[in-house]
């Protein structure tokens, strides 16, 4: 038996491995820049719980975490945001846990600052047999986040 007494189920966490967790990561990062809100969407299941240090209540479910991407873009300056380094992949009970260095910045025009995140994005994710439009588009769906960050904020001319 497994740790706990439970019969351990091999399959069930084989595919926690980069490769397959790659089309969720590269979506959770990339997508945030995208047109629109609903392709970063796609990667969370629809009662995903995101916490964040600048939203003290977490964000939760679909609908939040839409706000929360709005909100976030609202300024309309360029932003970036990308993995930084390899992730830590723990499989457990069927599910990945990752740990992920991220850089995350932008621009504010008014002030002429560029602002830089950088940390770690937690993620634990599900697999997933969800389709979008008829076609099967990720492997895992991200169940829960954090994000743990620090912050700068360079003056900088473009001048």
């Amino acid at each position: 038996p497994a740790l706990g007494g439970h019969p351990s189920d091999s399959s069930r966490s084989s595919n926690c491995t980069e490769g397959t967790l790659n089309v969720t990561v590269t979506r959770f990062f990339s997508a945030f820049a995208a047109d629109s809100c609903d392709t970063w969407l796609e990667a969370f299941t629809g009662d995903a719980i995101f916490l964040h240090p600048k939203f003290p209540e977490g964000v939760h479910g679909t609908e939040e975490l839409r706000e929360f991407c709005q909100t976030i873009r609202s300024s309309g300056a360029p932003n970036l945001w990308r993995q930084d380094g390899d992730m830590l992949v723990t499989s457990s009970g069927g599910l990945c846990s990752l740990l992920i260095p991220y850089v995350w910045g932008t621009w504010d025009k008014a002030s002429n600052n560029i602002t830089i995140n950088s940390g770690y994005e937690s993620l634990q994710l599900r697999p997933s047999d969800e389709t979008v439009d008829g076609a099967h588009r990720f492997d895992y769906l991200i169940m829960h986040g954090i994000e743990l960050f620090s912050r700068s904020a360079i003056p900088f001319s473009f001048d």
